[in-house]
């Protein structure tokens, strides 16, 4: 086979990036992913929110361009794609209001916080109301992608894992035997993208570590149309789903993609960092139980862009759990490196992968 583009990872990222490319007029691409259908892997596994409040200002100008993207989708997309129900973030004492995408925060009082709230919070620190912020309808998300790269004439290759890339990110050979070869690769491949770089010579690094979620089963305390709440403080988050409330501790451990499994550890801690956060809500009765990936560099920002080491290669990689609230951004910013299209730098820059080989540089 032969495509002018080869993009590996049908997740988010790889979606989007093709359907960028399919935006700015390129033809002749093709998409390989390891499993059956699209988004089955991190993007799936997710929670589905939408938060631009960050303290990294270049996150912030990368969610912020998506959240725009979310609200207001182009013809093609199931509308709409984000349910504002907003976000109680609650943060240490004595911190400032968080930057946000919408309307500026504002900080409730404690009858407010009683109001919004799944449960009483435990009152220590700040609560801010970002009204912005919110749920996003990830199905329609990856439908509202795969209809467009479809409809420009993507071709896919669906259920083959990459086993390498072509050396000088010129394509790639698939678990099969057979060949992809490309002018340009696009790694887009999540939890597996650092091993298949690395083997062809590139610097860029990345961790995949693994992050569990439990839904309770239904509760008639929560509000199905609730507020998203996240205690920094606790470090734990909680949502409405599915009748009750969907729980996460905010853990993080490395790990081999290919043998994710959720541990019960976990389950007893997400458990105890609910109860923790959130005075008198113990959920006893997890519905359900799962882990999913986050993989992401050193210093925690994307990877995006052409690889300094291998002339054919442009990652889209190392999304940390921030891909849906940044996927626009993320693709558009890998469809332009391509291309060679110019983009804001403030945008492009502080994701480049360029910085691995100047840090590494600095070492010798």
């Amino acid at each position: 086979m032969r495509g002018r583009i080869v993009i590996v990872g049908g997740g988010i990222a790889g979606l989007s990036t093709a359907w960028h490319l399919a935006r700015m007029g390129a033809s002749d691409v093709v998409l390989v992913e390891r499993e059956r259908a699209l988004g089955t892997q991190a993007t799936a596994q997710n929670a589905a929110i939408l938060r631009t409040a960050t303290e990294d200002p270049a996150l912030f100008r990368l969610a912020e361009r998506s959240a725009r993207f979310l609200a207001d989708p182009p013809a093609g997309f199931d509308r709409p794609l984000l349910e504002r129900c907003g976000m109680v973030l609650i943060t240490p004492p004595d911190s400032e209001a968080p930057a946000c995408a919408g309307p500026p925060a504002v900080r409730l009082s404690s009858e407010r916080q009683r109001d919004l709230l799944p449960c009483p919070a435990a009152g220590r620190g700040i609560a801010w109301w970002l009204a912005g912020e919110g749920r996003v309808d990830l199905s329609a998300l990856v439908a509202g992608f795969a209809r467009g790269i479809r409809a420009a004439g993507v071709r896919f290759v669906l259920g083959e894992p990459v086993r390498r890339i072509v050396a000088g990110g010129r394509g790639v050979d698939l678990a099969g035997g057979t060949r992809i070869e490309a002018d340009h690769t696009v790694l887009a491949a999540g939890a597996w993208a650092g091993p298949l770089a690395r083997a062809i010579g590139s610097r860029v690094d990345l961790t995949p570590t693994r992050r569990h979620l439990l839904v309770t089963q239904h509760d008639e305390r929560v509000d199905p149309l609730g507020p998203i709440v996240w205690s920094e403080i606790d470090d734990v988050y909680v949502r409405p789903e599915a009748g009750g409330l969907m729980v996460c501790p905010c853990d993080e451990d490395e790990v081999d993609p290919d043998e994710l499994a959720a541990s019960s550890e976990m389950l007893a801690s997400s458990r105890t960092k609910c109860a923790a956060a959130f005075e008198s809500f113990d959920p006893r009765r997890p519905a359900r139980f799962w882990s999913g990936l986050r993989t992401h560099a050193a210093d925690r920002r994307f990877v995006l862009g052409r690889d300094p080491d291998v002339a054919g290669l442009v990652w889209a990689a190392g999304l940390g759990g921030n891909g849906i609230s940044c996927c626009a951004a993320v693709g558009e910013i890998a469809a332009a490196a391509v291309l060679k299209r110019a983009m804001p730098p403030e945008l492009v820059e502080p994701f480049s992968p360029a910085r691995f080989a100047v840090e590494q540089a600095h070492r010798s």
